[in-house]
């Protein structure tokens, strides 16, 4: 077992045993993924950051039936999923959009600090656009599954596990999703030309 995973069950167990200040590690350690994952479902700061905390409510009074099956992040990330799903069923799936796009969060001025040639970063921030734009025209369950996987570098298990749904359902989900990328993509390029 990893060692970062070690230290974690033995914070989940000082918590089970009392220690509920402890809680707080936990939060400030997947706080701000749980807030992405959530802010990729809804499309709404606002939205994510109720639900954010929702799950950790959740999660702190359900953290006793957490056996370690799994590791406490697949865990927590399908309390969160779960909450999202549910208030997008709630609302219809019809989420508000606040965008400020990651692009506009991590590209800033440092993107022309880059080093290289300034042709080839304008052309890789069209392409970026393009593409997170795409993103945000899928529904909220396949940004999720996408960002999941390209993002945040999950495995195909681990959305399963988070989403419960089977594995092939995932793969199948993500071939769709790469499938109609590729279409609105293309779609914008020609309407572009």
């Amino acid at each position: 077992m990893h060692r970062d995973r070690k230290e974690e069950a033995r914070i989940i167990e000082r918590i089970k045993e009392g220690e509920k200040d402890l809680f707080r590690v936990l939060v400030d350690r997947y706080g701000g993924m749980v807030f992405s994952i959530l802010y990729k479902v809804t499309g709404n700061r606002e939205d994510a950051e109720d639900l954010a905390q929702e799950t950790f409510v959740k999660a702190y009074f359900a953290l006793r039936k957490f056996r370690g099956d799994s590791s406490f992040s697949t865990w927590l990330y399908s309390i969160a999923w779960n909450s999202a799903a549910s208030s997008m069923r709630k609302s219809g799936w019809a989420a508000r959009k606040e965008r400020i796009t990651d692009r506009e969060m991590k590209v800033g001025e440092a993107w022309f600090d880059e080093g290289g040639d300034l042709e080839m970063k304008q052309l890789r921030e069209k392409q970026y656009a393009a593409l997170e734009k795409a993103v945000e025209q899928l529904p909220p369950h396949s940004r999720f599954i996408v960002s999941a996987f390209y993002e945040e570098g999950r495995s195909l298990d681990e959305i399963a596990g988070i989403t419960g749904m089977s594995l092939s359902n995932v793969k199948v989900s993500l071939f769709r999703c790469r499938n109609r990328l590729a279409e609105i993509v293309k779609e914008t390029d020609n309407m572009i030309k």
